[in-house]
């Protein structure tokens, strides 16, 4: 039996970066994971990245971690080009216009986790539990308990942070609902080397079958991202590796030379998903524990980690007047932050895959002048890329610009 002030399920970018922002505040942190995180190689780019905006970049600066990420392997990308393929309307994006270097960068998963990790071991207030899993929850009237397997540990803790992905086993165990709406697609995801120069710039075609991403990398690669009907998945899955780059190839005109695609894809289904509620007694959920979106933004992992930062924000509020961390008050306020927020991207999420999914001539018609009208209005453009680089919205202290590193 140990005692801690929190217990973190969930080892991924959500979880770490929850316990990287508690850790300074002084509490006692566990944290649990079923796996041992992989390891960062640096001769090989990860299939599994993140599109990482300003206000990201500004929550690893305060935990002391982005420069370290950014001395090893990140790609900014300056430019964005999103067009239609039926119509061939386009919209563009050019950091120059909004006073910026870059939109965002490019960063692999386990480079930040890695990273995170490195920075958790040098503080004594934070215990890794790999290679577990949570098995059974009780929650008292000022605490919880979680027990282990397979060493039978428990851990009881005043609140426990759900950072354990979108089949969250914690928000299973303490009852909380969700809705789901399956996209009927599939998102296929590899690294693909480029004959031509990406010039930092993330391109993405919306098909009738799906949005196709191209997110700029390192060494002239790219991270495909092709969200498709399951139909066409199933499809683009039975080809090799020749036929799939012609129909890559097929899709971007050369606009990236000849492109091939390093290693089969990997395949995952989309939906939406939203937890009925962000908490439970002594319980918050974060990431995609509490929400689960189309990926055609980009914005999951962004989205994401401002929960992290928000209810981070929310328990040093609490502890510094005196309040319980898992009592209702504080968990209604991290809620009332991050739900309604939440909702609307993924409300508009859906609204995107519907629209560039229609094949319908009238709605055809409407997407072309909408690209030409949100291309030529600055002003709807403007607040197109400021919402996108993580720069409006209701922003947590770590994550505004001017936040400096502080140690752990």
């Amino acid at each position: 039996m140990t005692q801690s002030d929190i217990t973190i399920v969930g080892g991924g970018l959500i979880g770490l970066s929850s316990a990287c922002l508690l850790a300074r505040q002084g509490l006692q942190i566990d944290l649990i994971e079923t796996t041992t995180p992989p390891p960062w190689d640096q001769h090989k780019i990860s299939n599994r990245v993140s599109a990482i905006n300003i206000a990201t970049r500004n929550l690893l600066d305060s935990i002391g971690i982005w420069q370290s990420i950014s001395d090893r392997r990140v790609t900014p990308y300056r430019r964005m080009q999103v067009w239609d393929s039926h119509s061939e309307a386009r919209i563009e994006f050019d950091s120059r216009e909004y006073a910026q270097p870059q939109l965002g960068w490019i960063v692999e998963n386990n480079l930040i986790t890695q990273t995170m990790l490195e920075r958790l071991q040098q503080n004594y207030n934070v215990r890794l539990h790999f290679n577990s899993s949570v098995e059974t929850v009780e929650a008292k009237e000022d605490s919880i308990k979680v027990e282990l397997s397979p060493a039978g540990t428990q851990i009881t803790s005043g609140l426990i942070i759900a950072a354990d992905g979108g089949h969250s086993k914690i928000r299973e165990l303490v009852g909380i609902e969700t809705r789901q709406e399956s996209f009927h697609q599939d998102a296929l995801v590899t690294t693909v080397r480029c004959e031509k120069f990406h010039q930092n710039t993330a391109f993405q075609c919306f098909t009738p079958t799906g949005p196709v991403a191209m997110l700029p990398l390192h060494d002239n690669h790219c991270s495909l991202v092709w969200s498709c009907d399951q139909t066409q998945s199933d499809h683009l899955m039975t080809l090799d590796q020749v036929d799939f780059n012609a129909e890559l190839e097929q899709l971007f005109k050369q606009q990236l030379g000849a492109l091939h695609i390093l290693d089969r894809p990997h395949r995952f289904p989309l939906h939406n998903r939203h937890a009925s509620s962000y908490f439970a007694p002594h319980v918050a959920l974060v990431g995609d524990a509490a929400h689960v979106t189309h990926p055609l933004a980009g914005l999951g992992a962004n989205i994401g980690l401002l929960d992290a930062a928000a209810l981070a924000q929310t328990i040093e509020h609490a502890t510094s007047r005196g309040k319980a961390l898992g009592s209702q008050s504080v968990l209604r306020r991290y809620e009332r932050w991050r739900k309604g927020e939440n909702s609307l991207v993924l409300t508009a999420m859906k609204t995107f895959k519907n629209v560039f999914g229609s094949s319908n001539q009238t709605v055809r018609q409407l997407r072309q002048q909408g690209f030409s009208i949100a291309n030529s209005f600055h002003p709807l453009k403007k607040e197109l890329a400021s919402y996108a680089m993580g720069l409006s919205g209701d922003l947590p202290i770590v994550c505004r610009p001017m936040v400096s590193a502080d140690p752990l």
